[in-house]
Parts: C-alpha cells; sequence; structure tokens
C-alpha cells in the first residue's frame, strides 16, 4: 500500500496525530450513548484509525480526508476477509460520518483541528430506496410458503407478519420481550424501543391475525416468560434454544424466507418488509401523515419517498415508447388504461374515485 504524504496547512494543536490516546479518549466520550450508537460509530472510526496507520501518515490534513474519502469510494482489501470489496455510496456516506463526528470531537477537545470540516461526504441519492417493497400478493404468497407445523415455522412466520403489519425495525424486534406485550382495554400492544430511544416508550397494535400467531408460537415454545425474548433461536445438537436472536440472524432468518418463497434479489431484504408495510399502508388508503406516524418517521417528507417508489412501479414509459416505436396505431385496452388509471390516483382520493365510478356504472 503506498504511503501518502501530506503536508499540513491546519492548526494542528497537537505535534502529532496519537492515534491510540485519541483512539481511547474517544471511547470514554461515547460510553453515554446507546449500544448501537456506540457499536456503528466505533466501527466506523476503527476503520479510518486502521487506515492512517496502514498509510504511515502521522500528521493528518485535509488532503488525508480527501484521499480517505476516494478509499472508501473505489475497491480495496477488506481487513476481515483479505478479499477485494466496493462499499455502496451510502456505507461509504456512513464511514466517513463517523470520520466526521470523530474529528469534531477532536476539535471540541482541543485535541486536533477538524480537518473534515470543509470536505464533502460521498454523495447518496436520497430519493431513490436501495430495497424493493412487496405487492399484497407477494406478502400472501411468502406468508403461505412457510411450513408452522414446527417452532421455526411458527417463529418465522411471526417475524414477517410483525413486520408487515406493524413496520417494525430489524433492531425493535431484536429488543421486544414477550413482557412487552400488554393488553388495555381488550387491545393487544407492543411496547418497543424506537430508534434513537433509550426505553420502550411507544407502541404498536397487535391485530388479531398476528396475535393469533404469536399465541400459537409461544405456546408451542412452551414459554410465556415476561424476560424471554419475544422471537428467539430454536434449540439444535449444537447449541440450546430460547436465546435472543442477533440483528444479523433476524435479517438472515427474513432472507432465507423470501428466497424459499422465490424472491431471491439483493434489493429485496428484511428490511423490504417495512418498505412493504408503509407502502401497502398507503394503498390500502392511508394518508401520508397516518403513514408517517404508522412507520415513526420524523418528517413526513421522509415517507413522502415511499410515494415515489410506487409511483416509479407502476409507470409505463418505457411501453408506451415501445408501442409507439412498434405498435404505432394500436389502440390500449380501455379496461387496463382504466386500471393505471387509478392506480395513478392517490390513496386520499382513491375512496371518490370509486363513487364517480359507481355511479357512471349505474
Amino acid at each position: 500500500m503506498n504511503t501518502i504524504t501530506t503536508t499540513n496547512t491546519q492548526n494542528i494543536a497537537a505535534p502529532s496525530f496519537n492515534i491510540a490516546g485519541f483512539a481511547a479518549q474517544w471511547e470514554a466520550w461515547i460510553k453515554d450513548r446507546a449500544q448501537s450508537t456506540q457499536a456503528g460509530y466505533n466501527v466506523t472510526v476503527k476503520a479510518f484509525l486502521e487506515w492512517v496507520r496502514e498509510e504511515g501518515i502521522t500528521r493528518p490534513d485535509r488532503d488525508t480526508i480527501i484521499s480517505y474519502r476516494d478509499y472508501l469510494l473505489t475497491p480495496h482489501i477488506s481487513r476481515k476477509t483479505g478479499k477485494e470489496i466496493t462499499f455502496s455510496a451510502d456505507t461509504a456516506a456512513r464511514y466517513f460520518r463517523g470520520c466526521k463526528m470523530f474529528f469534531g470531537f477532536l476539535e471540541a477537545q482541543r485535541l486536533y483541528s477538524n480537518i473534515t470540516a470543509n470536505v464533502r461526504s460521498p454523495k447518496t441519492q436520497a430519493t431513490e430506496f436501495k430495497r424493493d417493497f412487496l405487492e399484497r400478493e407477494d406478502v400472501l404468497k411468502v406468508l403461505g410458503s412457510i411450513d408452522r407445523r414446527n417452532e421455526t415455522g411458527k417463529r418465522d412466520y411471526c417475524l414477517i407478519l410483525a413486520c408487515v403489519s406493524c413496520g417494525f425495525r430489524i433492531i425493535e424486534l431484536q429488543r421486544a420481550n414477550i413482557g412487552d406485550i400488554e393488553t388495555h382495554a381488550g387491545e393487544h400492544r407492543i411496547y418497543i424501543q424506537g430508534k434513537g430511544h433509550l426505553e420502550k416508550d411507544a407502541y404498536k397494535k397487535i391485530e388479531k391475525e398476528l396475535w393469533e400467531a404469536l399465541e400459537d408460537y409461544l405456546t408451542f415454545r412452551g414459554t410465556h416468560d415476561k424476560e424471554a425474548p419475544l422471537f428467539a433461536a430454536v434449540s439444535s445438537n449444537a447449541k440450546p434454544g430460547g436465546g435472543r436472536l442477533t440483528e444479523p440472524s433476524i435479517s438472515r432468518i427474513v432472507k432465507y424466507v423470501l428466497k424459499g418463497a422465490g424472491y431471491d434479489s439483493r434489493r429485496i431484504t428484511a428490511h423490504s418488509l417495512r418498505h412493504t408495510s408503509v407502502t401497502l399502508d398507503r394503498k390500502a388508503g392511508a394518508s401520508l401523515e397516518e403513514a408517517s406516524k404508522h412507520a415513526r418517521h420524523s418528517n413526513v417528507v421522509i415517507t413522502g419517498r415511499y410515494d415515489h417508489a410506487m409511483e416509479k412501479a407502476i409507470a409505463k414509459d418505457e411501453r408506451r415508447i415501445m408501442d409507439y416505436l412498434f405498435n404505432l396505431g394500436t389502440q390500449e385496452d380501455p379496461q387496463d388504461k382504466a386500471a393505471e388509471i387509478m392506480a395513478r390516483i392517490p390513496a386520499s382520493k382513491r375512496e371518490k374515485a370509486l363513487e364517480l365510478l359507481e355511479a357512471l356504472a349505474m
């Protein structure tokens, strides 16, 4: 690996870049954050410090940060596997955010200048989803593909249905305990620790179909211990069951079920189920504000991206172009045209459109 020579033009408070000392102070400073936050930022900061060490850089400056950004965006050798990898723009941006936060901390502590201040982060496409959603028929096909005669199947069915009906994040499923389920005035709820929250201060309703599936799963599993994880590992010859699943384990389980149902695509993952939940809510008639509350988004603008994905999915621009090129003069079937128009109508206006159609049909 080539050594990058840098010329320092910043007002650096320290005579040299103390990797071990700065890393220790960083870890002490971030200790009061949520464990998931600590883990995420420590991974990204550690990656930068290892890169600096390997490059032999003793006084990083702005040019160093630009070189590191370029390194993140180009193929490089993984320190874990020794194989060549290429980060997505989102992953590169996440690693770079960790680097920027680290230097912001160093400057605040008067340890080193913030040499990342005027360096642009890797670009990401904020309006595009990296994961696809499933249509209603797809969800039913996935659920129908699960063999629910054993504990694994009963658990996996509940996982999929919970994600789709409640819009859970994987970390929320991983943290859930049996005791987080409560009943109020006949309504079943599950209290969750949402993104950025330190306690389980929000809840989602458990509707009849999910409640019956959960009861079936927990009865078969043989426990209603309130402190036990809601979704647990199944016993095998290698290990006992009942242990809390990790986030990667849940993602792998969901991916395995999806692949088994015929949805083997890198764009369809466990996170696709949350995308699916919000999209189906909109298709079922929810307003943008209602869907935003369902997803627990901080801003309806975020939820609006789901509408963009739906519009893109039903768009027929390519077909129109091909028909214009090769089938000029052919007439589109009126029924297909009507269905296409109905699909384009926002969910909030669909009920009025149906009333008009019914009136015309009389």
